[in-house]
């Protein structure tokens, strides 16, 4: 019985450990920038063994924003540049909300074409938020 215990536990161990291991590195922060009276607010970079980092993006969309009686008007279209140190960032696709609250942007970003730099650590220097509103609109380009 002691022999499955103790079996039992290395293997959770080394499950615990590969899971560790696939995000070795974490920073997170708080921000502040507001589009559309959207409140962004904190952000969380996590990078590991492969060439992928981990991005969520917390805000506040307000309620009047999405009270309009042309319901096109109701949507709001985002895309978020998380910068990092050494002159890397992480790139969102443009991600679209359409009700009040509280909301997580969650998104990964490969930095295989960019040499890999997803495995070191970074520390978060600023997010950048565009935006625009009604479905459909194009959200502009990071300058």
């Amino acid at each position: 019985m002691t022999s499955r215990l103790v079996l039992g536990s290395l293997a959770a161990l080394a499950v615990s450990a590969a899971a560790l291991s696939a995000w070795a590195w974490t920073e997170q922060g708080p921000f502040s920038a507001t589009i559309h009276g959207h409140e962004f607010q904190k952000a969380d970079v996590a990078g590991g063994d492969d060439c992928s980092v981990s991005v969520k993006i917390w805000f506040k969309a307000p309620a009047d924003k999405y009270k309009r009686s042309h319901p096109e008007l109701n949507y709001y279209r985002f895309r978020a540049r998380v910068r990092l140190s050494e002159g890397k960032a992480a790139i969102s696709k443009v991600f679209g909300n359409g009700a009040p609250g509280r909301r997580l942007y969650q998104f990964t970003y490969d930095t295989g074409p960019e040499g890999c730099w997803g495995k070191e650590a970074h520390k978060i220097l600023d997010v950048d938020v565009e935006g625009c509103n009604a479905r459909g609109c194009k959200v502009r380009d990071f300058k």
